[in-house]
């Protein structure tokens, strides 16, 4: 039995980069990568998945494969390109196709289809928080990242549902123009302190984080902003992102729980990339294989 672990993605900031070459388009931004893996395994009839159908195609590969998926699609979680990536890696796998390949086509996969422009990138690498350098696929483009100082974990609260082609089409060009902005002045200096600065500004101004929400977030986490325990919060769509120490990290998200009337997920900063785990027969893990950014 044979399983892949793919690490999700929380942008805070980006611009897109088109190019006619999928494999080249991307985007310029930063991201949290979480500690929590969406695991995908070889099943019979598949989850019907346009991305992950075209990423196989791709790959000239027709297998069912399902998921195990600890956060819901369509948030802001980079679900559709961990989908994507985990599928596109486990067939690869089981083909010896090269990591490259098999990651690249997950990406050209969610360029096509709109889904996405650059977590497959930094999902790849997979660890802390992942900027990308140069816009494109896994081992086209190139991304960095930065493992953030000290104990924090992250808090999520998704608030409702935002299709990727949507927000593209209905927030463009307030996410190219102030997304360049945002990404120019984190590059400055990488930091985690620097990328929340600017991901809360560039929630703002594209208008993920409205005043309205802004003052109801602060109203109901007075008390940790005040005593420092927050390190920063900003809004993927309609995903609220808290970056907290954490013993503070259940009461943050039972209040989130009670205000917002959503639910919240506490997740670690990813520390390893994605992983390919081959079973013995009695569920023990025999072989196993991390990305290289890992």
């Amino acid at each position: 039995m044979i399983r892949v672990l793919v690490p999700y993605h929380i942008t805070g900031f980006w611009y897109p980069v088109y190019r006619s070459d999928p494999y080249r388009t991307g985007s310029l931004g930063a991201g949290l990568v979480l500690g929590t893996y969406l695991e995908a395994y070889p099943c019979e009839r598949g989850v019907g998945d346009p991305v992950v159908n075209r990423a196989l195609a791709l790959l000239g590969v027709k297998q069912g494969v399902c998921f195990r998926e600890p956060r819901p699609v369509g948030v802001g979680y980079g679900a559709s390109a961990a989908r994507s990536l985990a599928a596109s890696l486990l067939v690869g796998a089981s083909r010896g196709l090269s990591f490259c390949r098999a990651a690249q086509e997950a990406h050209r996969a969610e360029v096509e289809l709109g889904t996405g422009l650059g977590d497959v990138i930094a999902e790849s690498v997979g660890i802390g928080l992942v900027y990308r350098v140069v816009p494109g696929a896994p081992c086209i483009g190139l991304a960095d990242y930065v493992v953030p100082k000290g104990r924090l974990v992250v808090v999520t609260a998704p608030m409702g549902r935002m299709a990727t082609p949507a927000m593209l089409r209905e927030y463009a060009s307030r996410i190219a123009r102030l997304g360049r902005e945002a990404y120019r002045g984190f590059m400055r200096n990488p930091s985690l302190e620097g990328f929340l600065e600017h991901a809360r500004r560039f929630s703002r101004g594209v208008g993920f984080l409205t005043q309205e929400l802004e003052e109801r977030i602060q109203g109901l986490l007075r008390r940790y902003l005040a005593q420092g325990s927050i390190a920063g919060l900003y809004v993927k769509k309609r995903l609220l992102v808290v970056v907290v120490d954490p013993s503070d990290a259940e009461e943050v998200a039972e209040i989130l729980r009670r205000g917002l009337g959503s639910d919240a997920f506490i997740d670690p900063i990813s520390s390893r990339g994605p992983a390919i785990e081959w079973s013995c027969g009695d569920g023990r893990c025999c072989r196993s294989w991390r990305a290289a950014g890992s």
